[in-house]
């Protein structure tokens, strides 16, 4: 279609084009001129060219092709104009027959050995991760899949972090990626069938650009894809009308890279206001199984640590964890980050509002090296935990600490940003109770409406994150074996908006002289208890684990203990900086490219 359209575009005379919509061009000295279609012109102004076969505006410079003229003068779409120009251009350049179906929709025979595809006398066969992908060429279905074929992401290429381009359909992705050189994925189910497990593809990825149909289903499709991948890094492609309803018609139409370029930095972030995501009531009596089906699935982390893994994985969500001073509130969001990096690949950002950062510092290169404080302070070697830090596996927030006015919910919100968009997903705030009025009777209901208020609207717009939020019991609840979700300051108005609430407990004893919290170095049991909980049924439940004495936490007491140092002593190292943020992923190098998105 491609070549038939230029062909169109060339050899139909533009001044028989206009005598046909009737704008009477005049001559003057061998040149053929009209009234400009695209400004008031009282002196005919807008010159047609008949050696190019284009017009150009001598007043206004306005020029295009003899479609581009019919566009203007009959307020008419791209494909309307072609087929003024042509009666039955599309029906003829669409007839589905193997000859022809590929280079209609602008395929180069090249593109089509590159991924495979393959045209017999019934069908299009599009291969995919997973098996085979089939559109018809006849008959009333148009996709279907071989047997044993599961939906996938079909990519046309590895993305780096800059950015990677969502269209709706395997075939307006590979021209897409023929014209661009683009990253360009779709899924094999269409545009309203995102599935979860497809978002851990995207992670680290910092812009994703949703080119879906310019259709009710697209923009149904767009949002609920944002909803899951992060509205903050979803821009939705709006496609011109006028060239046609998706990417395919887009090309086809003539336009170019360039063209395309222009159409991405005109895409906007989705937002969850958009008119497009007004949700109305369900209505089930009309849904399929398969959507009925279709519910709240979260990614779960492990953390390798068999006896809590057997009671409770990690969905992604918005926690609450309460403990006593002593119970290891801060060692565990430590630990936890070591495991999820090691496991899962996933970073932490650490907000310290009660540590200093060198202190939080010498908390990692201790226990991340698996070092007790005694062998850490004798010179233990603390390589294992500096490799993580250099690959960026944490950083430390102090968050205002030597500022308190500083500490608004506001501004964790843009510092949250911050660390989002150069890929974390692990975030820990270490405690509440230190912000400032969240331990005055008068204040802290208000204090920790409004944080917990924001700490839910975050969660809500990045749905790919984990929050936990850490915080003492109230004064009547220290004593106690195990705390639940009543027993936290401020409670009411925390409790209420999370969507998890744990509580580590620890053997603690009160010293009658002083009135001070003790806790036994020599019984390390923690009981980890899961209180409120509502994404899964296990909860009102718990585990016996053992904070050992290199901060982390096991199966039985201080079974990751080292007895022996090592041989080879640590090498000095440079100073680290405090609140330096971590490079960025390492960029994935494809057919030569770093960073296709710089283009824009």
């Amino acid at each position: 279609m491609v070549d038939r359209l230029s062909y169109l575009k060339k050899n139909t005379p533009i001044v028989e084009v206009a005598q046909k919509l009737e704008l009477n061009p005049k001559g003057y000295n061998g040149t053929q001129v009209i009234n400009c279609l695209f400004h008031e012109d009282k002196h005919p102004s807008l010159v047609l060219m008949p050696d190019a076969n284009r017009y150009e505006c001598k007043s206004c410079s306005a020029a295009g092709s003899i479609v581009d003229l019919v566009m203007g003068a009959k307020k008419c779409t791209f494909k309307e104009a072609v087929e003024f120009i042509e009666p039955g251009f599309f029906s003829k350049a669409i007839k589905p027959i193997p000859e022809n179906y590929l280079l209609s929709r602008g395929i180069t025979q090249e593109t089509a050995d590159k991924f495979g595809l393959k045209v017999d006398s019934e069908k299009v066969t599009i291969p995919l991760p997973t098996g085979e992908k089939y559109r018809s060429l006849s008959g009333p279905s148009r996709y279907w899949h071989k047997s044993g074929t599961t939906d996938c992401l079909f990519k046309t290429k590895e993305a780096t972090n800059k950015g990677v381009l969502l269209a709706e359909g395997e075939l307006d992705g590979i021209l897409t990626y023929q014209v661009t050189g683009l990253p360009v994925w779709s899924g094999t189910c269409g545009a309203i069938s995102f599935k979860d497990e497809w978002v851990k593809d995207f992670e680290g990825i910092e812009k994703i650009y949703l080119a879906f149909d310019n259709d009710s289903a697209g923009d149904k499709g767009a949002i609920k894809a944002a909803e899951m991948l992060g509205f903050n890094r979803c821009y939705r492609v709006n496609i011109p009308k006028e060239t046609g309803k998706d990417l395919t018609d887009f090309f086809i139409s003539g336009k170019t890279k360039e063209d395309f370029r222009k159409l991405l930095l005109d895409s906007n972030l989705i937002t969850q206001s958009s008119p497009a995501e007004t949700k109305t009531a369900l209505d089930y009596t009309t849904m399929s199984d398969a959507e009925l089906d279709k519910i709240d699935h979260r990614r779960k982390l492990t953390t390798g640590l068999s006896k809590l893994d057997k009671v409770f994985t990690f969905p992604c969500g918005y926690y609450v964890i309460c403990g006593n001073p002593g119970a290891g509130k801060g060692l565990f969001a430590l630990w936890l980050s070591l495991q999820f990096y090691k496991l899962h690949n996933l970073r932490s950002a650490y907000f310290s509002l009660e540590m200093p950062e060198k202190l939080v510092r010498t908390r990692i290169l201790q226990a991340w090296s698996g070092l007790t404080q005694k062998q850490h302070e004798d010179g233990w070697a603390t390589d294992k935990a500096k490799a993580l830090m250099k690959q960026g596996a944490i950083v430390v927030d102090e968050f205002g600490s030597d500022n308190s006015s500083y500490q608004i919910p506001d501004n964790f919100e843009k510092d949250f940003k911050k660390y989002y968009d150069l890929g974390f997903r692990i975030f820990h705030f270490d405690h509440l109770h230190e912000l400032d009025g969240a331990n005055d009777n008068d204040r802290n209901q208000r204090i920790t409406e409004l944080w917990s208020t924001k700490f839910q609207q975050i969660c809500k717009q990045y749905p790919d994150v984990w929050l936990f939020i850490f915080a003492q019991p109230n004064g009547n609840a220290e004593n106690k074996k195990v705390l639940r979700r009543s027993d936290l300051r401020g409670s009411k108005a925390i409790t209420q908006k999370c969507e998890f609430f744990l509580s580590l407990n620890r053997l603690i004893s009160i010293d009658e002289s002083t009135g001070e919290l003790k806790v036994s170095n020599a019984n390390r049991e923690v009981l980890f208890w899961i209180d409120k909980n509502r994404i899964s049924s296990n909860q009102h439940t718990g585990t016996k684990i053992y904070l050992s004495e290199t901060g982390n936490f096991t199966n039985f007491p201080n079974e990751d203990v080292m007895l022996v140092k090592p041989s080879l002593p640590s090498q000095p190292s440079l100073p680290i900086e405090p609140k330096q943020p971590p490079e960025k992923t390492p960029e994935v190098k494809t057919e030569g490219k770093v960073n296709e998105f710089d283009w824009l």
